[in-house]
């Protein structure tokens, strides 16, 4: 595979046109780990969540699943490897991947590329802002929109444009980014003495990630194959939604909440998002176990729910 399978030849015209499938090996998701074989955006879609399902998850067992990620490697044998072990790990595969063996047309600074990936990895779904990340690594924006683009075109990292943001605006600029992988996160943080454990923030955060990166992959193998985006709208108080998924005039909005209890005033992104007219759904992913119904088609869902198909009565084909 190649991220740049369709480029070259023929005068930069894509030699394989309507000869080939473009599909992204992401990390495995909790569901290819636990043998389902249904698509979560499917379930998502047009399932009907199970209101007898109840499946509390701890803090700490959630905690190891983000750490342990998707990369067999790292998943597979996460108990066994000492933290030190872990850390040396997920360094040593960023540092080979940001080498110049791979696509080495494309020349970089180490040291500029990991700096800058260093803090997009410390902030799992941050908004990108190019201009002050550039300021305080004392970088040009361009010189970090320009290694966005390859940590992107390396799969280190992904970006969700902004809903709201006009068409022919859809560039990183203001682009949600998300770790391919929570596990390049943890590790990253842990070695810059940051506990995500002992800080509520840097969980929070994380846990976003970890949703986007068990809903996207999805994505490739449903019925539906929507694009997606988060949104946010601006203003005193901002309203935003983590995922929100767009296929034939509907949307399905995901929210993200690291609290095992949820409120009404939990559901003030999605309920925002609802008065657009193509607002078909709407979920609040949370830590607790029960999946709980909400008035005007929004669900509380369990971060369980998404590898345990039990939680959704699954629709009709």
């Amino acid at each position: 595979g190649s991220a740049l399978i369709n480029r070259g030849g023929l005068d930069g015209q894509d030699p394989l046109a309507r000869r080939a499938q473009r599909f992204t090996m992401s990390p495995l998701t909790q569901r290819e780990m636990h043998g389902v074989d249904t698509s979560l955006v499917d379930d998502l879609w047009d399932g009907e969540p199970d209101v007898s399902f109840d499946e509390p998850i701890a803090r700490q067992k959630l905690y190891d699943l983000m750490a342990a990620g998707g990369f067999p490697e790292y998943s597979s044998q996460y108990a066994e490897y000492a933290d030190w072990e872990r850390e040396r790990l997920v360094a040593d595969d960023i540092h080979a991947v940001l080498g110049d063996t791979i696509l080495p047309d494309e020349k970089l600074d180490a040291a500029i590329a990991e700096n800058i990936l260093t803090r997009l990895l410390c902030m799992p779904g941050g908004i990108l802002n190019a201009s002050a990340l550039g300021e305080q690594l004392a970088l040009d924006r361009r010189t970090v929109d320009r290694y966005v683009g390859i940590f992107m075109r390396r799969f280190l990292v992904g970006a969700l444009p902004n809903l709201r943001t006009a068409p022919n605006r859809q560039t990183f600029a203001r682009a949600k980014i998300h770790p391919v992988d929570t596990s390049l996160s943890v590790q990253t943080m842990l070695s810059k003495g940051r506990d995500p454990m002992v800080n509520p923030v840097d969980y929070g955060n994380l846990l976003e990630s970890f949703v986007v990166n068990q809903i996207l992959p999805s994505v490739q193998w449903s019925r539906i194959h929507p694009d997606c985006f988060y949104w946010r709208e601006p203003g005193s108080g901002p309203k935003e939604v983590d995922l929100v998924m767009v296929s034939r005039d509907r949307i399905v909005g995901v929210e993200v909440k690291s609290s095992s209890r949820v409120t009404r005033e939990d559901f003030k992104g999605l309920a925002a998002l609802a008065n657009d007219r193509r607002f078909y759904r709407g979920y609040l992913v949370y830590t607790g176990g029960r999946v709980m119904k909400w008035p005007g088609n929004l669900w509380a869902l369990p971060v369980a729910a998404l590898w345990n198909p039990d939680a959704f009565i699954a629709a009709a084909e």
